[in-house]
């Protein structure tokens, strides 16, 4: 094992910028150089806890090899950009740019500059996912559900680039299939932007999904749930609890479950349900250890701006669909609250 550190700095601390900062500082991997913010009251906040706080974003990425960005989606682009064009490695929350065109320059000059970059889609290591993955096969159909209460936390975006894009990613995680057909429907809520939308998706691989999500629910919910030839695989993201439904006894997972039954389906057959054992990692920290060690092994991250151009482009058509939608129906996209 290395003991190598990367030299790491974070650009916008709010939320979710702060957890990043928080497991950075408990990650051996990890040497965290100082911060830069555009908040006074982060500035004050983090000197008073000994961190360097940078007064200008350039002067970080000249200390550092890698940096987070997390600050809202509308700075990504050119904090990104400077970053690349210093060589400093980088990791950027979602969604990764505004736009495609900047999304697509982004991942171009990442490419050109060969810096590692890894876009923040942390359900990809929910220690539910992760469990899934290993008895997912060949997807036949997927369904997806992911209701948040409201926050004004990502409002400067639609629910589709704030919160779908999670289930985006997932999907084509799972699939070497190309779309060849997107019909989608949703509406504003509260914001002037599209707050629950519904999207269905069709693969020319035969794959179907369908997404369902609302940043104006009552309380959280993510749930995948996906069908294959053996069976119905349930996984709840949130809960982080996974469940196989299958027709088939699964031997193989004997060492893997922690619960089991048995279901009478009717006509003499037989359902058994396997309950998986989940490994309950924190997601982020596992994430954020992926990307440095890429870095210092000098290995390919799980999820590069190409992978999220590709998310992005998915986000868009279903956008498209929307608007479509909400003119055929004479809506405005008008908030109803």
């Amino acid at each position: 094992m290395s003991d190598r550190k990367v030299k790491v700095g974070v650009i916008g601390v709010g939320k979710l910028g702060g957890r990043h900062l928080y497991h950075l500082l408990r990650i051996p991997e990890a040497e965290v150089i100082g911060i830069f913010d555009t908040s006074e009251n982060v500035k004050e906040k983090y000197k008073r806890e000994g961190i360097r706080v940078f007064d200008k974003a350039e002067e970080l990425l000249d200390n550092v090899e890698a940096v987070i960005i997390s600050s809202p989606t509308h700075t990504h682009y050119d904090y990104a950009i400077k970053a690349i064009k210093k060589h400093v490695h980088l990791f950027i929350e979602k969604p990764m740019a505004e736009t495609l065109d900047q999304a697509r320059e982004m991942a171009a000059l990442a490419e050109e500059a060969g810096v590692k970059t890894h876009v923040g889609y942390v359900e990809r290591f929910n220690p539910a996912f992760t469990t899934a993955k290993r008895i997912i096969e060949m997807p036949l159909y997927i369904q997806t559900q992911r209701l948040a209460p409201f926050t004004s936390r990502g409002t400067d975006v639609s629910v589709v680039l704030d919160l779908m894009t999670h289930d985006i990613d997932l999907i084509l995680s799972l699939t070497p299939g190309s779309i060849m057909n997107v019909h989608a429907t949703g509406m504003s809520v509260v914001t002037s932007q599209p707050d629950i939308v519904s999207a269905y998706l069709e693969f020319d691989n035969g794959l179907v999904a369908y997404m369902s999500v609302s940043r104006f629910a009552i309380r959280k919910k993510r749930r995948f749930h996906i069908y294959q030839r053996d069976g119905l695989i349930n996984i709840d993201l949130g809960r982080r609890r996974v469940k196989l439904i299958s027709p088939l006894k699964q031997d193989d997972l004997a060492t893997s479950f922690v619960d089991k039954e048995v279901l009478d389906i009717g006509e003499g057959k037989l359902a058994y349900t396997y309950t998986l054992k989940i490994n309950n990692q924190d997601a982020i920290r596992s994430e954020l250890r992926h990307f440095l060690n890429c870095i210092i092994n000098n290995e390919e991250p799980l999820i590069p701006l190409s992978h999220g151009y590709k998310v992005l482009q998915v986000a868009h058509q279903i956008l498209d669909s929307v608007y479509r939608y909400i003119r055929r129906m004479g809506m405005q996209n008008k908030p109803i609250i």
